[in-house]
């Protein structure tokens, strides 16, 4: 029964040491380039006991999602959180390695890059290419009210 107890023991000594849980449950805690795949991939989230809507329609002033708890290893960030849905909130794990000098995360493909919409702003005026375009004169400003230009 000893033996039992001491192989008890060392086992929950070495997952203790393995997984060192992180001190501080906040967005600020964790490395910028893991906040910033964490924000892309769940959207906006709060730090450990922040206001939380724990249902599909996030309640104003509140997170859709917010942190439970950082697991620290060498190398390697396990994040749960937990986030609203359609049945009620759950907790979710994400998994985080340090892979050839940046955070990546394990088992889902990477968000895709965030780049600016593809629209120009040219500055003319009625630029969409309408058919009355090419009949009408341009505007100019002028307001006249309706047949105005039909009293003698």
């Amino acid at each position: 029964m000893r033996i039992l107890a001491a192989l008890l023991a060392v086992s929950l000594a070495g997952a203790a040491a393995a997984a060192e849980p992180s001190g501080a449950v906040t967005m600020a805690s964790l490395p910028e380039q893991v906040r910033d795949l964490l924000e892309r991939q769940y959207g906006e989230m709060g730090d450990a006991g922040a206001p939380f809507s724990p249902w599909c329609v996030r309640a104003p002033g509140t997170y859709h999602a917010r942190l439970v708890s950082i697991e620290r290893e060498a190398g390697r960030l396990l994040v749960r959180f937990e986030r609203g849905g359609i049945a009620g909130a759950h907790t979710r794990l994400a998994e985080y390695r340090m892979q050839d000098g940046a955070w990546t995360e394990i088992g889902r493909p990477p968000p895709p890059p965030v780049t600016p919409p593809p629209v120009k702003w040219t500055g003319q005026p009625r630029s969409f290419g309408n058919v009355l375009d090419t009949v009408l004169p341009p505007l100019d400003g002028a307001v006249t009210p309706p047949f105005a230009r039909l009293s003698p």
